[in-house]
């Protein structure tokens, strides 16, 4: 859930009634041993309970390394406080030669930086978002351990490959012990992998962008800046924009890797009365276009959506791989033709917003209207106003606390007429 939620936070997301996407859920326990490969994935993020790896698990993760190419690395990242501790020795079932090659730790007594525990500590990045400190801590679960991470030291032999550097190291202080290392980073021709002695839901959020979402963050910069592609690509810009009955459409990319494809999809957003909620259209297909396949070099692409009736519209764009696989982006929202001759909406201020911002509604003339806050999904989730407004300006309070960080959009509606704008939280 840890994962799941930092993933989310990062702008990677499953949604099944847009449909999105983001990545595939593998709960091992509901599978047979020797059921999974996991070579057809490019990057494996695995969160561990407190016990030792199956044999099956370490076969698994070994093949996932080895299935990595120069063309194509494979990018593995582990969070759990056991695997140096429980694998100690080189019998086939500890297999200490696992931890040594593939995560490129070994053990170190006393196996962890405090006793008895290591709740309310910190640890502080290395070569995983360097110089960044987070702090490590008990979870709200009633029950549930307390954590007690690894103490570990960084293993070479000639048998391994790449660097293997210090990921994050347990701050001074904080640790009762002279060794530091807290988890590994290793880089090499045809893998990356990142091992960290701390389970993913000891993070703990303090807050804006910390915890697992920065750790995350970390360790996908490390993946893509040695060479293993996380996502086949990187967009650094997806907008659209009217002008008269059209709608221009654009983005760019930063790097490409086996992308096959892109597809422009839109819907009309239909006003409801004032009380009602606002209804879509079913996606369907505008344009599709040709990505470049692969490149480190950023691209643009555009499209032109023409003749479309006075309304209000949403885009979004599709992103295919080679190997089938897809993608979708956020949507961004277009007006065409003018309707402020009923209602116009100011921006959001302050933008972003971190606790309280203000909405300034103003109405032609008194009438009924609702006045919402619509997450990326398209799920309602405040109601700012919903009543008579009177002619002229009125200033609306938004309340950030019970919202998470993303962007939304805040939509007006009267008599059937419905304006928006976006705004993003930030906490």
């Amino acid at each position: 859930d840890t994962l799941i939620k930092a993933l989310n936070d990062l702008g990677f997301y499953n949604n099944p009634a847009e449909p999105t996407f983001g990545y595939d859920v593998m709960d091992r326990n509901a599978w047979e041993a020797r059921a999974v490969d996991y070579t057809i994935y490019r990057t494996l993020f695995w969160a561990h309970d407190q016990t030792a790896f199956t044999r099956g698990e370490r076969d698994d993760l070994r093949n996932f390394i080895a299935a990595g190419t120069i063309r194509e690395k494979k990018n593995l990242a582990i969070g759990s406080q056991e695997p140096v501790r429980r694998h100690v020795g080189l019998t086939i079932a500890n297999d200490e030669n696992f931890v040594r090659t593939v995560l490129r730790a070994t053990n170190q007594t006393p196996g962890e930086p405090a006793t008895p525990n290591y709740h309310g500590k910190k640890i502080v990045g290395r070569a995983i978002a360097r110089n960044s400190e987070e702090t490590v801590s008990n979870t709200s679960w009633a029950g549930d351990a307390s954590p007690r991470p690894a103490l570990m030291q960084l293993y070479s032999d000639g048998t391994t490959s790449g660097i293997a550097l210090t990921a994050y190291s347990y701050k001074k202080g904080d640790r009762t012990t002279t060794d530091s290392i807290a988890g590994t980073a290793t880089a090499s021709l045809t893998s990356n992998r990142v091992y960290i002695g701390i389970d993913w839901r000891h993070f703990a959020r303090t807050g804006a962008f910390t915890g697992a979402e920065r750790v995350l963050r970390g360790t996908i910069d490390f993946f893509e800046k040695n060479g293993g592609t996380v996502v086949p690509v990187e967009l650094v810009n997806f907008d659209a924009r009217a002008r008269g009955n059209n709608v221009d459409v654009f983005w760019a990319t930063a790097s490409e890797q086996n992308a096959d494809h892109f597809t422009v999809e839109r819907q009309r957003v239909e006003a409801g009365k004032a009380g009602e909620q606002a209804s879509t259209s079913a996606w369907s297909e505008v344009a599709t276009v040709a990505a470049a396949g692969n490149s480190t070099a950023r691209r643009d692409y555009g499209i032109v959506d023409r003749d479309l009736q006075s309304g209000l519209y949403q885009y979004r764009l599709n992103m295919v791989d080679r190997d089938g696989s897809s993608s979708n982006t956020g949507t961004v929202e277009v007006l065409v033709g003018s309707q402020s001759d009923v209602v116009t909406l100011g921006g959001v201020q302050p933008n972003p917003v971190r606790t309280q911002g203000a909405v300034t509604v103003t109405m032609a003339e008194a009438a009924p209207a609702m006045v919402t806050v619509i997450d990326a999904s398209g799920r309602t989730v405040a109601t700012l106003h919903n009543g008579m407004l009177p002619a002229g300006a009125t200033t609306l309070n938004l309340t950030a606390t019970t919202l998470a960080s993303g962007i939304y959009t805040v939509v007006a509606q009267v008599d059937g007429v419905m304006v928006s704008t976006m705004v993003t939280i930030a906490k």
